[in-house]
């Protein structure tokens, strides 16, 4: 949606649509106007999905389809150590299950090439615990972009199924082959 210029929510409704008594209709709809025209369908992107679990993968693309970005993206069934691409930049996974969020990092990390990224959005209490500081003395994120803002997150999007509450989440970053001291960037 980011490359095509999609602005967040434009394919949904929304109650304060009706709130006349706070934003008129006629700003409202000329905003949405405006954001229409700034949509960009024929954007460039190379976009991969990937993850072991065939069921996510449809999830993805019933995600992709009502985002409107379903052409862009080469949704495929297969493990993260069988990733590869030609392509100057790594891969992003995104919000592993939590529990397993150490694993996942650990095995990115080893199927990336020395200097490229693996990007995790993560509880920002994945920082915690003696052999989570053990994984980060020897392998230190490169960014940790700080969401200043606590976000409520369900799996899927699917709230209602599975209720979350608010937590504080930050992008961790690596590069693989970084030493040194993460940089703490703060988001929305």
């Amino acid at each position: 949606m980011i490359a095509c210029r999609i602005a967040p929510g434009l394919n949904r409704e929304f109650l304060s649509e009706e709130w006349d008594n706070l934003i008129p209709k006629k700003e409202w709809y000329g905003v949405v106007e405006e954001a229409q025209d700034m949509v960009c369908e024929d954007a460039e992107v190379q976009i991969q999905g990937y993850d072991i679990d065939g069921e996510v993968i449809k999830a993805a693309r019933e995600n992709a389809e009502r985002a409107g970005v379903d052409h862009m993206i080469h949704f495929q069934e297969r493990p993260v150590a069988q990733l590869s691409h030609p392509k100057k930049y790594g891969f992003i996974i995104t919000n592993p299950p939590y529990k397993y969020a150490l694993e996942f990092v650990q095995k990115a990390l080893d199927s990336v090439q020395p200097g490229k990224k693996v990007a995790m959005f993560l509880k920002l209490q994945f920082l915690e615990g003696k052999s989570r500081k053990q994984f980060f003395l020897h392998n230190p994120p490169k960014v940790v972009y700080v969401s200043s803002s606590r976000l409520i997150c369900a799996m899927n999007g699917e709230f209602e199924k599975y209720p979350s509450s608010a937590v504080a989440y930050a992008w961790f970053v690596w590069e693989k082959g970084f030493k040194g001291d993460p940089i703490i960037k703060w988001i929305n």
